[in-house]
Order: structure tokens, then sequence, then C-alpha cells
């Protein structure tokens, strides 16, 4: 994203590049249903914590042995 954003004026940074590099204990907490859910959680941690504009992503994982649901919908259905 940094090149397509410089092109436009724009910047992005990470966690890392201000100094807020998150710990196990403060970091979002990812309980949503879908990818969508968690990466919009991470996305609004990222803006209360830095009052920045924010974009998150949660790739996730499926696994097709557990009928290929998303690793958010199986953490959850495990519990």
């Amino acid at each position: 994203l940094r090149p397509l954003l410089a092109a436009e004026g724009g910047d992005v940074r990470t966690l890392d590049d201000l100094g807020l590099a998150p710990t196990t204990e403060d970091d979002a907490v990812e309980d949503g249903v879908t990818f969508a859910d968690n990466a919009l959680a991470k996305a609004a941690w990222c803006h209360a914590l830095t009052g920045l504009p924010a974009m998150a992503d949660d790739s996730g994982l499926e696994v097709a042995a557990l009928g290929g649901v998303e690793r958010a919908q199986e953490r959850q259905r495990l519990r």
C-alpha cells in the first residue's frame, strides 16, 4: 500500500513505525465471526490507540478438513 498511497500524496505507517508495537496482552481482541469482523476490530483498535485513520486485515486460515469454515468461526465453535 505504501507505493500506491505515496503516488497520491498519502502515507502508510505501521504501529512499529509509530513505536507502538502491541504486546499480546494489549492487542486487539479478535472475537469476530468472520475475517472481516476481525479486520474491523483491529482497525478500530488501531484508530483508538493512535487517533489516526486505520486499515487492517485478518487474512486468517481456512482448513479444508473443517469444511472450509473461517478460522474465526471454527474458534468460536470449539469454545
